[in-house]
């Protein structure tokens, strides 16, 4: 009886030992593979801010430029033609307009500050 006992300790032992061992080793596999999991979403995560930055980007360029068109336009216009400063109804509409798309431009240019200090 004694030997059974002692046999069926000894077995608990190995088994214990063996559980213990295969627990070590999981642990052992897993913290490199729970790294490399890490470090994939952040290269994930990375990729996707820098695509929406583009996006983003991209958007501001066309809306600014779409500010700038009569600035440009209207000035070089009436620096092309002087004679255009005469008709004072035209040079006023041409003014309004290029007063207007500066104000634009500095419309996009302050929702820029905004968007930084929000992403700050």
């Amino acid at each position: 009886m004694q030997q059974a006992n002692a046999r069926l300790s000894r077995e608990i032992a190995e088994r214990r030992r063996a559980e213990e061992e295969t627990l070590e080793s999981n642990r052992q596999l897993a913290a490199p593979a729970l790294g490399q999991l890490r470090a994939s979403q952040e290269q994930v995560i990375q990729r996707e801010r820098m695509h929406a930055l583009g996006r983003m980007a991209n958007g501001i360029a066309h809306d600014f430029n779409n500010t700038l068109a009569p600035i440009l336009g209207f000035s070089e216009l009436l620096v092309m033609k002087p004679a255009l400063a005469d008709d004072r109804a035209k040079l006023h509409s041409y003014l309004e307009m290029i007063l207007n798309g500066a104000k634009d431009a500095a419309k996009v240019v302050s929702r820029l500050r905004e968007f930084y200090r929000l992403s700050r």
